[in-house]
């Protein structure tokens, strides 16, 4: 289950080149937001994937260009209780910007915990938060602010994951030659 998202599109430089379908694109290009510890942010080579480091504002990811339509906040899963306890107020206003933009066309936000939901229950050995109310609380905002929210089993499928969102988000919401200006 791990190699899952990892490795059905992963990308290797010893994999032969083959012509791309009509109507393919490259990869989009992502952003890593510079808040994103460079030792932790993601890595999106092996997809194929360029990426560069800006300013996002709401989220860990985007693609470059389209931060006000498209955004992935990612957590660990010490973080993702952190953000819910000592963080609540900074993380609730993320959550509320991430809301604004699924409310504009073609918007689309995601949340990306670093666990499966089994793992996400029990919670971290350090925590003192109620578990019960920590998953109570990611159900009632994705409801809230119509955030998807993912649980992926580790880090690795956690980039994968991301990976793929912001990838099909770009190949369902972006048509060639239309720049983000002219949509948003």
């Amino acid at each position: 289950m791990n190699d899952l998202f990892v490795g059905h599109r992963e990308y290797t430089s010893s994999m032969p080149r083959q012509k791309a379908p009509q109507g393919w694109e490259a990869r989009p290009a992502i952003s890593v937001d510079t808040s994103e510890p460079v030792e932790t942010a993601y890595d999106f080579s092996s997809y194929g994937a360029k990426q560069s480091r800006q300013n996002l504002y709401t989220a860990d990811y985007s693609i470059l260009g389209y931060h006000e339509l498209c955004v992935v906040e990612r957590k660990t899963l010490s973080d993702a209780y952190g953000s819910i306890a000592s963080g609540r107020e900074r993380f609730e206003d993320t959550c509320r910007r991430m809301g604004e933009i699924m409310a504009k066309p073609n918007g689309y936000a995601a949340i990306v915990i670093e666990a499966n939901f089994d793992e996400f229950v029990k919670g971290p050995d350090h925590s003192m938060m109620n578990r019960r109310s920590a998953v109570n609380t990611y159900l009632a905002w994705s409801v809230k602010y119509k955030i998807p929210v993912f649980f992926a089993a580790d880090r690795r499928m956690g980039i994968g994951v991301t990976e793929a969102l912001l990838r099909h988000w770009y190949d369902y919401k972006i048509k060639p030659g239309l720049e983000a200006s002219d949509i948003l």
